[in-house]
């Protein structure tokens, strides 16, 4: 019987592996084959450690060329694969960015970068979202909600950023998954705000309900007499 370690290297590794041959939750048996080899284990010792759970056959019957498998949720795969990316994104203490790069071409690797930003130290989470905003501004967004941290002191100026750009759904729609306290209060001031023109209360509106406090209930019910239709 293999011990937790090697069971857990296995399917690191497999995960991963995967996800860089583009197969996303569903992955056809022949690739096991190309796979194992660089895994030291035999193919039957994999057609048993099929049968603990994180993946099993989509066709019923004995395992077949052919057939496919899946695992038993996606996000047992992004979660794997984000233990191996670990191991390849950190060495020795340092980022290596220049491989950071390559997972933040395909949205596949999007929720790969979430479990690995919410199992990292916060020094070297930050520095990978801080990064990430610097080629794609709403994922590095998308990152923070997955940040132990002190969201809203330490990426302020991303924050600030995503606020600038609030017009815009994709906007309004990271800051609500974030949806901070701070964030909320922002929201809030800029619908207080008489000043501000009309779309950016719209825009704070949609923004709000996306984040379905009820801190905003008492803002949001009287812009359903707002004079501009937009607004209500």
């Amino acid at each position: 019987p293999m011990n937790a370690e090697i069971f857990k290297n296995i399917f690191t590794k497999l995960s991963y592996i995967l996800l860089q041959q583009g197969y996303a939750g569903r992955f056809p048996w022949d690739m096991v084959d190309s796979v194992l080899p660089g895994l030291n284990i035999t193919w039957g010792d994999f057609v048993r450690l099929t049968h603990l759970g994180i993946v099993s056959e989509v066709v019923e019957g004995s395992p077949l060329p052919g057939n496919d498998l899946s695992f038993r949720h996606q996000s047992f795969q992004e979660y794997l694969a984000s233990l191996e990316l670990k191991r390849h994104i950190l060495v020795q203490g340092e980022i290596n960015t220049r491989l950071l790069i390559n997972y933040l071409e395909y949205n596949r690797w999007d929720e790969v970068l979430f479990f690995l930003i919410g199992s990292l130290e916060e020094r070297d989470a930050r520095a990978i979202i801080s990064f990430i905003s610097q080629y794609d501004l709403f994922l590095a967004g998308r990152c923070i909600s997955h940040y132990k941290g002190n969201k809203d002191r330490d990426f302020e100026k991303i924050i600030h950023e995503l606020f600038k750009q609030i017009r815009f759904q994709k906007a309004q729609e990271t800051l609500a998954i974030i949806a901070t306290e701070g964030i909320l209060s922002k929201i809030i001031d800029l619908l207080k705000n008489k000043d501000e023109e009309k779309d950016v209360h719209n825009a704070a509106a949609d923004a709000l309900g996306m984040i379905g406090s009820e801190r905003a209930f008492d803002y949001l019910i009287p812009l359903l007499k707002d004079e501009d239709y937009s607004v209500r």
